[in-house]
């Protein structure tokens, strides 16, 4: 996720996803990643020598920039919303869920692709390097470690394919932000919404990712052409 729960972000799988079409070189796709893996041990102050991981990282952003503005990312989480309010959960954890919650279905839709997941563990790998990313501080340098050697031994992403799973996990995930924090009690209601509204996201996770990568495709608009 990014600086803020309420902007459209893909996952860090779905980058992994996005990065492989443009180069599949592990270096490439853990660059694509590090943004997301950065927040996740509570860190942005990462450096890279790596032109791979550089690179990976660029396409991270330009992705990121393209989903924000997909329409059918939008009127989903719009949906999602609106769903979550009725069903009873406060206004902080619905706003947060209804993102989040949409991004996880989507990575484990995309989980079926064997190649993307290959991709994604390859790059794992080479996370152990510890010559490829640089930490501002000892503490995220060691959570760093910890958060790969986690994600190498977990079922992710195919876990993301399990409602039951994914509602556990977003508890944790908001856990740390009082506002948006889910109640025990919030978990069987994110549960149900998310049984409900799993096959839209899997009819449309495919096209959003074709539609991110041909985005990103797309030369930036030169400085002139935005005035």
């Amino acid at each position: 996720m990014k600086a803020s729960w309420y902007a459209a972000a893909l996952n860090f799988f779905a980058h992994a996803c996005v990065a492989r079409h443009f180069d599949p070189e592990p270096r490439f796709v853990l660059g694509s990643m590090l943004p997301d893996l950065a927040t996740m041990v509570a860190s942005r102050h990462w450096t890279s020598n790596d032109e791979r991981v550089t690179a990976g990282a660029r396409n991270h952003h330009r992705a990121d920039s393209v989903f924000h503005d997909h329409p059918v990312f939008v009127q989903m989480c719009a949906q999602a919303r609106d769903a979550l309010r009725s069903d009873g959960l406060a206004r902080g954890p619905t706003l947060a869920v209804a993102h989040v919650g949409i991004e996880l279905l989507i990575d484990g839709e995309l989980a079926v692709d064997r190649e993307a997941v290959a991709a994604f563990e390859q790059s794992l790998v080479v996370a152990d390097d510890p010559s490829l990313v640089q930490w501002g501080e000892h503490a995220s340098t060691a959570n760093y470690q910890t958060l790969v050697r986690r994600l190498r031994s977990s079922a992710l992403p195919t876990a993301y394919r399990d409602v039951e799973a994914v509602a556990p996990q977003l508890q944790r995930m908001l856990a740390r932000r009082p506002r948006l924090a889910m109640a025990e009690s919030d978990v069987p209601i994110v549960a149900r919404w998310l049984a409900r509204v799993q096959p839209e996201v899997a009819r449309h996770a495919r096209d959003i990712v074709h539609a991110v990568i041909a985005g990103v495709e797309q030369p930036a608009p030169s400085p002139s052409s935005r005035r």
